[in-house]
């Protein structure tokens, strides 16, 4: 005997009625973006000779700019156990941003993205002051 307020099996009408489990979706939100405003930097053409000089020589300096995708925490025991095919899972998800370091110190996030062969990062937030207790987890 069929349940009452539905029709016998397979004698649904077409096309079907709508599921009556899921809930409606909602709309998608709309976010107001706006440019950021900045500072206006002074222009090189205001700097003297030697503040010119200056910029110039820390301009040239090398910075060591690396991108963390994640972390972990293993023991000894653990890592000598590693063989070709180890898994190591990380703390982070798939999709999740990447931290951006520059000379140890965490200055951004952001999304990875694939350029031709190359991996690369598109910047979505500049730290303005790294935390520290983030930096020294381990």
């Amino acid at each position: 005997m069929p349940y009452p307020g539905y029709p016998p099996y397979g004698q649904y009408p077409y096309p079907y009625p709508p599921y009556p489990m899921y809930p409606p979706q909602p709309e998608p939100k709309v976010i107001d973006a706006k440019p950021a405003k900045m500072q206006e930097l002074i222009p090189e053409s205001k700097l003297n000779e030697e503040q010119r000089s200056n910029l110039d020589l820390i301009m040239s300096v090398p910075l060591e700019v690396s991108v963390e995708i994640g972390r972990t925490r293993r023991k000894v025991q653990d890592i000598l156990s590693f063989s070709k095919g180890s898994l190591v899972v990380l703390d982070k998800l798939a999709g999740d941003q990447v931290d951006l370091f520059v000379n140890g110190q965490c200055v951004a996030r952001g999304d990875v993205v694939v350029i031709e062969d190359n991996f690369g990062i598109r910047i979505t937030e500049i730290l303005q002051k790294p935390d520290i207790n983030e930096l020294t987890q381990f």
